[in-house]
């Protein structure tokens, strides 16, 4: 029994699209393929490859126990990245353990509207934040001021 997907993910403000394939082998484990434009999955997957098992033992773990989000927290630096998620969303649907249905996020300003997109294909379906903001840190370079 062999099942497979793709997942495209455009992460939003930083512009960076993903591209995760995954695979269903015939021990039932997942096979992650994975193409990125982003320089810190890059460098992740470099010294790194994402934890990968069972589907069920993933989909199943708590997100504080999940290897994915803590191969994540090593080599992510922007906490709201949808990439982790979206590796998992991808090993659900290759495993056959959900549906394969687009997630969506959008973002409404207070008036309703949504907010435009600051790039990608007039139907990507994340539609991201673009007004400026500040996060209080030490350390300037771990949240970027847009």
């Amino acid at each position: 029994m062999s099942d497979e997907c793709t997942v495209t993910v455009m992460a939003g403000v930083c512009a960076m699209t993903t591209k995760i394939h995954a695979k269903m082998n015939d021990d039932m484990s997942v096979t992650l393929e994975i193409e990125t434009d982003c320089p810190q999955i890059k460098k992740g997957l470099e010294a790194e490859p994402i934890p990968v098992g069972m589907p069920w033992d993933e989909v199943g773990t708590p997100m504080i126990e999940s290897g994915i989000y803590k191969w994540a927290s090593e080599h992510l630096r922007h906490t709201a990245c949808p990439v982790p998620c979206c590796v998992i969303k991808a090993i659900e649907a290759a495993g056959g353990l959900g549906l394969k249905k687009d997630p969506v996020i959008k973002i409404e300003r207070a008036s309703g509207t949504i907010m435009p997109a600051p790039s990608g294909p007039p139907d990507a379906p994340i539609v991201a934040w673009t007004a400026p903001f500040r996060i209080p840190s030490k350390n300037p370079f771990l949240y970027p001021i847009f």
